[in-house]
């Protein structure tokens, strides 16, 4: 049975949600951004007779889905075409069942986790972690202009160019910061901001980071690197263990040598209605 979280419900979602993995932890900092009063949030707890088994929600059409095994692949699938889900996103074992019954398509990439004392010694963060070819590692530092952090992010990525609104996204992020529900960070070096990096998410014991990107003309020097070990520590300074999201395979090479390791696979889908 799928539910709308709301008065007698709020206390179940909050007491379980963290059982349900990485995007669990996404749907919570959702429910702490937006609340579920105003409309803008769609959140609702899966269940099995009085347990909760997963939790879905819906914000502008993007559905994230967290849930364990008990869930009904077949509600969801009509869940996602009831609300007008466009895409929908989880672990990669849910979304391929819902997607069994969809019949669409999904792109999969991984789920990492810092790997803490298991990691090797040379990839734990540091204070200042070198910069190639002698130049000055600079100083991370949280972000006071968010429109310059947003003008490095489209630099660095045109899909996130194309894909995000620019005042939606001051909006929330700004938020976010205020209520300490996120933190960004940039780099800079030579007073210009070279680097950028995020904790986006947040829950009691997890952080997502996300976000980072280097000035195309500044690649190759470190940068990022030191913006990975700078978020990490200021995650675990909160007493949070860092996790994220990789968008594609190949990254995965470069977070797993700033520390983290493999801890699963997540995947992402386009809903499409009339293959139900």
């Amino acid at each position: 049975m799928i539910r709308y979280v709301g008065g007698e419900l709020i206390p179940l979602f909050v007491e379980s949600i963290g059982n349900f993995g990485i995007f669990g932890t996404k749907i919570y900092a959702q429910y702490q951004t937006y609340g579920v009063s105003d409309g803008v949030l769609d959140l609702r707890l899966l269940l099995g007779g009085d347990r909760a088994v997963g939790a879905v929600s819906r914000l502008d059409g993007a559905v994230t889905l967290a849930a364990d095994a008990a869930a009904d692949a077949d509600e969801l699938a009509a869940f996602l075409g009831a609300v007008g889900c466009r895409s929908y996103e989880g672990e990669r074992a849910l979304c391929e069942r819902v997607n069994a019954v969809i019949r669409g398509g999904l792109r999969s990439s991984r789920i990492l986790r810092w790997g803490g004392r298991s990691a090797p010694a040379d990839a734990r963060p540091a204070a200042a972690a070198p910069c190639a070819d002698g130049v000055p590692p600079g100083t991370a530092a949280p972000a006071e202009d968010l429109g310059a952090v947003y003008a490095l992010l489209c630099a660095a990525d045109p899909t996130f160019a194309a894909r995000t609104d620019y005042a939606a996204w001051l909006t929330e992020v700004s938020h976010k910061r205020r209520h300490g529900l996120a933190d960004i960070y940039i780099l800079k070096v030579d007073n210009r901001i070279v680097s950028t990096i995020g904790i986006y998410f947040k829950d009691a014991s997890r952080a997502i980071l996300a976000g980072l990107a280097t000035n195309p003309a500044c690649r190759g020097r470190g940068y990022a690197r030191r913006m990975m070990a700078h978020a990490t520590n200021a995650a675990l300074a909160q007493g949070l263990e860092p996790w994220l999201l990789t968008a594609e395979d190949g990254i995965a090479a470069f977070h797993r040598a700033c520390g983290y390791r493999d801890a699963g696979f997540w995947s992402k889908g386009n809903f499409r209605e009339s293959s139900l």
